[in-house]
């Protein structure tokens, strides 16, 4: 009887965690223009994870990349007078979200498209021994789907859904080793490994 109490006050704790981090406020991230061809990119509440910073063309080139260090914000001036006419994005993305918002460049100026930022709070990943949860934001309707594939890139399972908070998948008819799990919401793929023992 007390491992059984044992068992259910470590599934109980484990839950709580887990919902908090789901449901931990958006992340802050501003794009601001501070010139003709000049913005800055400042971040907060990001969290203890570090956070890349990416400036991209509309091909999804990557022209300039950094990181923050972890739990600290960031802040930088972005000097885009030799970027040629076009549509860019940075895009600032950690283990718990990721946020795109879009600029636009032409000869005289430069503009910061904040009406079309997107974030997006990432699905949480949980593995507890052969069950493998994946927990959704608060907020969350859109439409999460989630594959699972072995060590060969080989599909093992796909399934779709939208409006649970939580969503279980049992991982004991799986081989011991690696598996790579992919999430898609909002049109961009999350991926993480899980290891079975």
């Amino acid at each position: 009887m007390k491992t059984m109490r044992k068992v259910l006050l470590t599934a109980v704790m484990v839950m709580a965690s887990t919902l908090v981090i789901a449901n931990d406020t958006k992340p802050s991230v501003k794009v601001e223009k501070v010139g003709t061809k000049s913005v800055v990119v400042s971040t907060k509440g990001l969290g203890e994870a570090t956070a890349h910073i990416q400036l991209k063309d509309e091909n999804g080139s990557i022209l300039y990349s950094a990181q923050s260090e972890k739990g600290q914000n960031f802040a930088k001036r972005f000097d885009l007078a030799a970027l040629e006419a076009g549509n860019y994005t940075i895009e600032v993305e950690n283990e718990m979200s990721f946020t795109a918002t879009p600029l636009s460049i032409n000869a005289d100026s430069a503009w910061v498209n904040g009406e079309d930022q997107v974030t997006i709070i990432k699905p949480v990943i949980r593995q507890n021994g052969e069950k493998l949860d994946i927990i959704m934001p608060v907020a969350n309707n859109d439409e999460v789907s989630v594959t699972i594939f072995d060590s060969n890139f080989k599909k093992l399972s796909t399934e779709s859904f939208n409006g649970e908070a939580m969503k279980r998948f049992d991982l004991s008819k799986l081989e011991q080793g690696s598996y790579t799990v992919k999430m898609r919401t909002n049109g961009r793929n999350f991926v993480q490994s899980v290891s079975i023992k």
